[in-house]
């Protein structure tokens, strides 16, 4: 007598496939929709890191942006025109010299401090200026080197403060 084995071919559960690969497609999208706007937000940090002396209208909407105060998706050539706008509007302006194409350290380190309502220590509290803004900023640890609130940072000075906030901001600093 000769018994046969019959393997019975596991049956596929069409509806869990078909649920993985609609939540595959479902990421991929998610992932390309955004693209966009993180490629106008690097194309925007590339530019500043590549810079000698900081662009004030990209240095501000960086800053604004990260503080999400104003809008992310903006391209290059319009951010720092809606940063200086931003300014004028909520009246920071009037301690910043807006019109300069470079940014000084007091000047970013002013608008660092406002766009995350950080407090500062006394002499902020009582004169809220670039000046003091500069000291805050270099005694929480977030600004190497010379604190001379009136001398132009580099893009990637710029980039290193922010990135140092925003971990404090965060916690994980």
């Amino acid at each position: 007598m000769e018994i046969k084995t019959v393997m019975k071919k596991p049956k596929k559960n069409s509806n869990a496939s078909m649920g993985i690969i609609r939540l595959s497609v479902f990421f991929v999208l998610l992932l390309f929709l955004h693209l966009p706007v993180f490629s106008q937000s690097n194309e925007l940090i590339d530019s500043l890191l590549g810079e000698k002396y900081a662009d004030f209208g990209k240095s501000a909407y960086l800053v604004l942006a990260a503080a999400g105060l104003v809008d992310r998706e903006l391209g290059v050539a319009e951010s720092g025109r809606q940063a200086i706008r931003y300014l004028g509007k909520v009246n920071w302006g009037k301690r910043l010299k807006v019109k300069e194409k470079t940014i000084t350290l007091g000047e970013f380190s002013y608008i660092v401090m406002k766009a995350f309502g950080m407090s500062g220590g006394i002499m902020y509290s009582l004169f809220p200026s670039p000046r003091y803004a500069s000291r805050e900023l270099y005694y929480l640890g977030f600004i190497d080197g010379s604190r001379d609130p009136y001398r132009r940072i580099s893009g990637e000075e710029a980039v290193t403060i922010l990135q140092r906030v925003l971990e404090w901001k965060e916690g994980s600093r």
